[in-house]
């Protein structure tokens, strides 16, 4: 379970990092949306694009000066961020490091993973505190109408969540017809 548990993270961090250089090599004019508006960078979206309090989207909603500020903000906390990302990825080396040893020596393995989710913490900690100032920065018009739009995004979210649900069940239940009807047509044994 751990090990599994340590993948996903490992996934997690390799799609962040993607991101980054994603963001480094193709940061051209031809990412503009409507209005001539870039958006977001993928570092801002690492640091609180995918936190369920602040999808990093909505502040492209913002008036240009409060966007600037936000953007701010973000950009301001990922010499820190970047710098738990790399404590983060040696701290997983200690863990498979202790993984990988002949016979498994249980205290080493344990405090390698406790060291491991102690530096995550801190890196939630520092994103939850990021997206604090975001917020606590705006002013109270901006914030409540801000979150009126994330709430507006979210409820379109869940509905086109519900929608491919849907359509992933009906699928799945054609398919579970397809193949009983393919067994009611196959020749059984003692038909031969």
């Amino acid at each position: 379970m751990r090990n599994l548990l340590l993948l996903a993270s490992l996934a997690i961090n390799i799609f962040i990092v993607g991101l980054f250089i994603g963001d480094k090599i193709g940061n051209g004019a031809e990412r503009r949306g409507p209005e001539g508006q870039r958006p977001p960078s993928a570092a801002q979206w690492a640091v609180a694009g995918s936190n369920d309090i602040l999808p990093i989207r909505s502040l492209e909603t913002l008036p240009p000066d409060l966007r600037q500020q936000a953007r701010r903000t973000i950009r301001d906390s990922l010499p820190e961020s970047r710098r738990m990302q790399q404590e983060i990825a040696r701290l997983r080396g200690k863990v498979g490091d202790a993984l990988r040893q002949p016979e498994l020596d249980t205290e080493q393995f344990a405090q390698a993973v406790d060291a491991l989710q102690r530096k995550q913490f801190e890196q939630q900690q520092l994103t939850a505190a990021t997206i604090q100032k975001v917020l606590t920065d705006l002013p109270d018009a901006e914030r409540i109408a801000l979150l009126k739009r994330i709430e507006e995004y979210r409820q379109k979210q869940r509905l086109e969540h519900q929608e491919k649900r849907q359509r992933v069940g009906e699928r799945m239940r054609e398919r579970a017809r397809e193949r009983m009807q393919q067994q009611e047509n196959a020749p059984s044994d003692e038909e031969e």
